[in-house]
């Protein structure tokens, strides 16, 4: 802690915050996980929401009721675990209740879009994406 700052009371601040934080970071690596799978499935809106409700909004709550005097600096510390576990817990329940059943619908019907089949053939008889003609023939025009 001393490569920056040589106060010793902030670095024993800093210390009582590492020792409190530290132990639970890995419930952000939970968070992260999760709403990097939500994104990746392209939706972005919820663990937008959901980390904007319990990083912002719910730790500054925590934050103002939290008493300084009374629990010090590891006390307020103890905000961030706790917002790390709400968005952790609440991202993985939309993950196992939302998108995990999505990609397992997936895996049952694994092109749900319509193929190059489902296409109408125009009234010249030209294939909308290929210009092939109906029968096969391959020919352009």
């Amino acid at each position: 802690m001393g490569l920056f700052v040589s106060d010793a009371e902030v670095i024993s601040l800093g210390s009582a915050i590492i020792m409190t934080t530290f132990p639970f970071y890995w419930l952000y690596a939970f968070v992260e996980t999760y709403a990097g799978a939500s994104r990746g499935v392209g939706n972005t809106r919820v663990p937008m929401c959901v980390i904007l409700v319990c990083f912002a909004c719910m730790r500054l709550a925590l934050l103002y009721l939290t008493p300084l005097g009374t629990w010090g600096v590891a006390g307020i510390a103890c905000v961030y675990p706790l917002t790390w576990a709400c968005a952790a817990l609440s991202l993985a329940i939309y993950y196992f209740k939302v998108i995990h059943p999505r990609m397992h619908s997936l895996q049952d019907n694994p092109h749900p879009r319509k193929t190059s089949v489902d296409y109408d053939v125009g009234a010249a008889g030209h294939h909308p994406l290929s210009g092939a003609r109906e029968g096969g023939e391959g020919a352009r025009g």
